[in-house]
C-alpha cells in the first residue's frame, strides 16, 4: 500500500514523509518523460542502492548481451538505462555529502514531494539536521521538457536556517550506471556502456559522451551549471573533476550566510546517434544546453505545451476525488510515455512506460488499449505508434518464413529491429527456478496491430497513410493469417494450432513438451474479424495501388478467395450452453480450489507462479491470468461478433447479450487477473451486461492498481501503461458511452453511482 495523498485540485500527487522501501514505487510514479526520454523521481542525491534507483530511459535504445545460464547461452535486448543525468547533492563544510536516505549522518525533519500533472513538475522540500545540529532546507524542482524532446532541468537550492559556512553543491553526470531495476533479471549481463570521452565547455559546462557495447549507438549528454545566490545569478567558480571516463562533475562552493538561499540550475541536453541530426551529436547536446538561459526559462515553455496538452485531454470527473485524480495521473503517464514528439523518432509504445526496466522495455499488444484514446485525441501520436510496425515489416515477413508462414508474423516481444525479443527463459521468483517460456506462441499481437490500423483510419479517413502504408500492414498480416489456418475436410472448418491467447497461463497441453494450443477461441474470432476488414480494405483501394500491392507482396486472387472462405468456415470451439472454449480442450482441464488458495496465499494474480512453486503444471488446470475468450467483446461491438458467428454458421439462441452474460459469469470465476489488463477488461464487459455495481469494484480496482501497486511490487519495475490507457478508454467508451461513427457522435452513459457527472473534451475533425 502506497502512503500518497494528492490536494484538493486533484492535480498533485503528494507524499509528505520519506519511506524507505516505498521509494522504488514513488520513483515510478514520479517518473518525469516527454516520448523521447524518461527519468525516474528518484532523489537527485542518490546513487544506486537497495533503496534508491536512479533511472533515465531514451525511447528505442536498446542493447543486447549474451549469459550463460541454466545450461545454455540466453540473449537478451535490454532497454538501456542512461548515464544518470540527476545526481545533485551538497554537504556543509567538509562533512558528509547529504543522501536523504543516510539517517546515520542526517537527521529529516520535514519532507515532502509533489508531483504536479498539470505542469509536468516534480517539486520536493526536506529540512535536515546534521550531526552539528546545523539545519538546512533543501527545495529542488526538476522537469524534462515537453517543449523540447532532448532537455531536462533541475533546480537546486540549499538555504541554511541557523548556521553560516561552507556550503558545496556538488552535480555530476554519471556513466557507471548498470541495469539493476529489476531483480529477476540480475543474473543477466547488465553493463550496456563503454565510455568515449568526458570534457567542460565554456566555464560551466560539462559533457559525457559514451557508446552501447554491442547496438553500438553513441549517447552525449551536455550539462549547463549556473549558480545563484538569492535568485540571483552568481559569479561563484566551479570547479570541474571526474572519474575514470564515467562520470563527469562540477562543484560550487559558497560562503553561505544564515537564511540566503544558494541554488544551481543544471540545464542538461541528451542525444544519441540514432536522432536525425545534420551536424555532430555532441554539438547539437550543447547547442541545446547553452540555449536555454535559467530554469525558470525552460519551465515557462514546458508549461506551454503541457496546457495545449491538457486543453484537449482533461477528464473531469465530479463526485468522487480519487477517480478524478487517477484518470489524470493516467492520462499525464500515457501522454509521457507516447507524446506529440513520439511520431519525430522511430518508437513504439513500451508496456511499462519509459519509466523503468520490467518487459526490458519491449514493445508488446498493449497499444490496443490505449490506441482508441490516441486516435481521438493525437491521431498522428497512433500513426507514428502504427509506423514503428511498418518500418518493421521485412523482420515480420521474415520471421513468418522462417515458421514456414506467407506473409507479415509480427514478434510478441518487438524492440529495436523487430526480431522476435521474447526470452526462452523464464525466472519464477518464487521457486527461484529457470524455466522455458513459450509466450512467444501468442499470434495475436499481429492482430492487435492490424485492429490499431484499422481504428486509425476508421476515425481519420487518413487514406494516403492507407494507401502508402496501412493496406500492406494489413494485407501482410492477413496473409500470414491465411497460411497459419489449416482446413480438416472432416469438419468442414479451419482450424489454427500452437498459437496461445491472451492467457499466458496455457502455453500447451498437460504432458506435451509442443508449444501451443489449438483454436483459441479469441485468435480464431479476431483472425475472421481481420479476414471481413481486409476484403472490405481490398474492395475500396484504387486500381494503381492495388496492382502495385499484388506485385509487392505476391498477392493473389486465390489467396483473397482463401480469405473469404475463412470468414464462413473458422472453427470456434464452445459448448451447448454457448459457453465459448477457450482453446479447443480448455473444458477437459481440472478445477481449482481458489478459497483453499485464497487463504493460503492472500494475493494469488499470479497462480501460475504459485501452482509451479508446488510442484504442480498450470496447464493442467481451469485457471486464466486474464481475459481471453471476453477480449473479443471488449474489442469488437456484440453485433459485430452476433454478424460473425452468424457468417460462421453458429446461429445464437438467445440474444448475443445473453451469451456474453453467460460467458462473463464462467470465466470471471477462473480468472486470477495475473495481467493489470485483465480487470478493466472485465469492468468494461461488466457494463455491457449492465453489471453496473460489478463494473464498478473491478474498474475502481484498475484505477488502484499502479498506485497503490496492488500487484505487490511491480510497479517499481516501470508502469502499466496499456491498464492505464485501458482506464481512460472505459471511462470514455464505457461510463460515458461515447462512440463516433461516421462523424456522428452517440453518447449512452451509465456512470458509476459515485460519479455526479463527469465532463470529457470530442475532437471532431473538421471536414
Amino acid at each position: 500500500m502506497s502512503s500518497f495523498k494528492f490536494d484538493e485540485s486533484h492535480w498533485k500527487l503528494i507524499y509528505d514523509q520519506f519511506i524507505p522501501e516505498e521509494e522504488g514505487l514513488r520513483e515510478a510514479l514520479c517518473t518525469l518523460a516527454n516520448g523521447y526520454f524518461g527519468t525516474r523521481g528518484a532523489q537527485p542525491e542518490a546513487r544506486e542502492s537497495e533503496i534508491h534507483y536512479p533511472g533515465t530511459y531514451v525511447a528505442g535504445l536498446y542493447n543486447r548481451l549474451k549469459t550463460p545460464i541454466a545450461g545454455r547461452v540466453v540473449e537478451n535486448e535490454d532497454f538501456v538505462n542512461c548515464p544518470n543525468w540527476l545526481y545533485t547533492t551538497f554537504r556543509v563544510d567538509d562533512g558528509p555529502w547529504f543522501l536523504p536516505s543516510d539517517n546515520s549522518n542526517f537527521q529529516l525533519l520535514e519532507f515532502r514531494q509533489e508531483l504536479d500533472m498539470r505542469r509536468g513538475v516534480l517539486y520536493r522540500f526536506i529540512r535536515v539536521k546534521d550531526k552539528e545540529g546545523r539545519i538546512t532546507r533543501v527545495e529542488t524542482e526538476r522537469i524534462v521538457s515537453m517543449a523540447d524532446p532532448h532537455l531536462g532541468v533541475l533546480r537546486y537550492a540549499v538555504t541554511p536556517e541557523n548556521y553560516k559556512g561552507k556550503i558545496t553543491i556538488r552535480t555530476d553526470l554519471d556513466g557507471t550506471v548498470r541495469n539493476w531495476g529489476v531483480p529477476r533479471y540480475r543474473q543477466l549481463k547488465n553493463r550496456h556502456w563503454v565510455p568515449l570521452f568526458l570534457s567542460t565547455f565554456d566555464d560551466n559546462g560539462i559533457l559525457l559522451a559514451m557508446k552501447t557495447n554491442q547496438s553500438k549507438i553513441k549517447i552525449v549528454e551536455a550539462a549547463k551549471v549556473i549558480p545563484f545566490v538569492d535568485g540571483k545569478e552568481s559569479k561563484c567558480k566551479p570547479h570541474f573533476w571526474h572519474e575514470k571516463k564515467r562520470v563527469v562533475g562540477i562543484d560550487y562552493t559558497f560562503r553561505a550566510k544564515q537564511n540566503k538561499t544558494y541554488e544551481i540550475h543544471k540545464i542538461v541536453s541528451i542525444y544519441t546517434s540514432k536522432d536525425l541530426l545534420k551536424g555532430d551529436v555532441e554539438d547539437e547536446a550543447i547547442k541545446t544546453a547553452r540555449s536555454v538561459k535559467t530554469y525558470w526559462k525552460a519551465l515557462e515553455e514546458h508549461e506551454k505545451a503541457w496546457e495545449e496538452i491538457w486543453k484537449k485531454v482533461d477528464l473531469h470527473v465530479e463526485g468522487d476525488d480519487y477517480s478524478d485524480f487517477a484518470l489524470r495521473f493516467h492520462i499525464f503517464h500515457v501522454l509521457q510515455t507516447a507524446s506529440p514528439h513520439t511520431p519525430k523518432f522511430d518508437v513504439g509504445f513500451p508496456a511499462r512506460g519509459l519509466h523503468g526496466e520490467a518487459y526490458r522495455g519491449h514493445i508488446f499488444w498493449d497499444t490496443v488499449y490505449v490506441m482508441p484514446f490516441y486516435v481521438l485525441y493525437f491521431p498522428e501520436i497512433a500513426k507514428g505508434l502504427i509506423m514503428y510496425r511498418y518500418r518493421r515489416l521485412p523482420a515480420a515477413r521474415k520471421y513468418a518464413k522462417q515458421y514456414g508462414y506467407k506473409g507479415a508474423m509480427f514478434p510478441w516481444q518487438s524492440g529495436s529491429t523487430g526480431r522476435e525479443e521474447t526470452q526462452e527463459l523464464h525466472l519464477n521468483p518464487l521457486s527461484g527456478k529457470w524455466g522455458p517460456d513459450y509466450s512467444r506462441y501468442q499470434r495475436h499481437v499481429s492482430l492487435a496491430i492490424a485492429y490499431n490500423t484499422w481504428l486509425y483510419w476508421r476515425y481519420t479517413k487518413d487514406w494516403e497513410f492507407m494507401r502508402n502504408y496501412g493496406a500492406e500492414l494489413m494485407l501482410s498480416i492477413a496473409q500470414f493469417f491465411g497460411s497459419l489456418v489449416k482446413f480438416d475436410p472432416s469438419d468442414g472448418r479451419y482450424h489454427t494450432e500452437k498459437v496461445m491467447g491472451p492467457d499466458e497461463f496455457h502455453e500447451k497441453y498437460p504432458g506435451s513438451d509442443q508449444p501451443g494450443l489449438k483454436d483459441n477461441a479469441y485468435t480464431n474470432i479476431m483472425i475472421v474479424w481481420l479476414m471481413l476488414r481486409a476484403l472490405e480494405l481490398w474492395n475500396s483501394l484504387d486500381d494503381y495501388t492495388k496492382r502495385k500491392l499484388k506485385t509487392k507482396l505476391r498477392l493473389t486472387e486465390k489467396e483473397l478467395k482463401l480469405w473469404e472462405d475463412i470468414t464462413y468456415k473458422m472453427k470456434v470451439p464452445m459448448n451447448e450452453d454457448w459457453i465459448i472454449e477457450q482453446f479447443e480442450g480448455y473444458f477437459n482441464l481440472k478445477e481449482i480450489d481458489w478459497d483453499y488458495y485464497r487463504k493460503k496465499y492472500g494475493n494469488i494474480q499470479r497462480m501460475d507462479r504459485i501452482l509451479k512453486a508446488e510442484g504442480k503444471d498450470p496447464d493442467e488446470y481451469k485457471v486464466t491470468k486474464q481475459a481471453d475468450v471476453l477480449m473479443t467483446f471488449y474489442l469488437l461491438p456484440l453485433d459485430e461478433v452476433e454478424s460473425i458467428f452468424k457468417r460462421l454458421g453458429y446461429n445464437p439462441p438467445v440474444p448475443m447479450k445473453e451469451i456474453l452474460e453467460r460467458n462473463y459469469d464462467y470465466y470471471i470465476k477462473r480468472t486470477s487477473h495475473g495481467s493489470t489488463l485483465s480487470r478493466v477488461v472485465h469492468a468494461y464487459i461488466a457494463l455491457l451486461i449492465d453489471r453496473k455495481e460489478e463494473a464498478w469494484e473491478l474498474y475502481k480496482d484498475s484505477l488502484r492498481s499502479d498506485l497503490e501497486d496492488i500487484q505487490g511490487g511491480t510497479t517499481r519495475e516501470g508502469i502499466h501503461a496499456g491498464l492505464m490507457g485501458g482506464t481512460i478508454v472505459v471511462a470514455i467508451k464505457g461510463f460515458a458511452g461515447m462512440d463516433l461513427k461516421d462523424r456522428i457522435l452517440e453518447l449512452k452513459p451509465e456512470l458509476p453511482h459515485v460519479w455526479n457527472w463527469m465532463s470529457l473534451n470530442v475532437p471532431l475533425k473538421d471536414e
